[in-house]
């Protein structure tokens, strides 16, 4: 069970999103917390109908940028387009964060903890308002660029969190905070190895080993994808599973083609005969 709220979370408002006619509506929830400066949006995409007594997986899909409109398109307007909502019977859920969500804690700003925000805040919320499973094996991380390093990071610092993370075109192998202005939310070198991925995984080899399938799924592609090789050989390395699948035709973008291919992956934990 995610660690309980601590804090009254207030519904402020509801609205529905239909891209088309043809796909699901995606349900907005703006909700408050102690660990953001205003409420934040919480998008979410369910089956529809919900079945009587079932209890849904959760697809995370988390966001590159601030806010619920990026630059690089909408990662739960992809899930929707895609249908994997009902497809594969999961609840997806799109949490925002109020600055550039770099999925960690701010080392001074007590306003600014998106991990304590994702962990403490959007988890019981869904788990409190929606039919889902409430273990492990019930939550399911999908991110790119960003969002991407964000999947990995959590299901590492949480492995009894989180079932399975895929990151498509996240430079995971990074161990400075300031690459890619990080300076601005880890702080200090000192800060962000609490949440550098390299460091990371030799902390989480048993918790990594001990899976029937792979938990860690890195697709590199794009500006920054082929760092992933590293992170890609230091697990063969240590002899943890995983699944590296190549992308190197795909564009930088959410909107480019690979979120069925990832969501399948991640929900199914099974690889294509291509796969390396």
């Amino acid at each position: 069970m995610a660690p309980s709220l601590g804090v009254a979370l207030a519904i402020l408002g509801v609205s529905a999103l239909v891209a088309s006619a043809a796909e699901p509506a995606i349900k907005t929830f703006m909700v408050s917390g102690p660990y953001q400066p205003a409420p934040v949006a919480i998008e979410v995409l369910a089956p529809d109908p919900l079945e009587p007594g079932a209890a849904y997986p959760v697809l995370y899909v988390l966001p590159v940028e601030s806010g619920t409109i990026s630059r690089w398109g909408s990662g739960i307007q992809e899930v929707a387009k895609a249908d994997i909502a009902k497809r594969y019977g999961v609840i997806c859920v799109a949490p925002a964060f109020a600055a550039t969500p770099w999925f960690a804690n701010h080392p001074s700003d007590p306003v600014l903890r998106q991990e304590d925000h994702f962990i403490k805040v959007v988890l019981p919320w869904v788990e409190e308002h929606y039919p889902v499973k409430c273990t492990r094996d019930g939550r399911f991380l999908l991110g790119f660029s960003k969002s991407g390093y964000g999947a990995i990071m959590l299901l590492l610092r949480h492995p009894g969190l989180f079932e399975r993370a895929v990151a498509w075109d996240a430079p995971v192998d990074k161990t400075q905070p300031d690459q890619f202005r990080m300076i601005d939310v880890f702080g200090t070198n000192e800060h962000f190895a609490h949440y550098a991925i390299p460091g990371l995984i030799p902390q989480r080899i048993n918790e990594l080993k001990d899976a029937a399938l792979p938990r860690l799924i890195l697709m590199p592609n794009g500006d920054t994808g082929h760092k992933m090789n590293a992170v890609h050989e230091q697990l063969l390395a240590l002899g943890i599973p995983h699944m590296y699948e190549k992308t190197d035709s795909i564009q930088h973008h959410w909107n480019s083609g690979w979120v069925p291919r990832a969501s399948k992956l991640v929900l199914t934990g099974k690889a294509d005969p291509e796969s390396r």
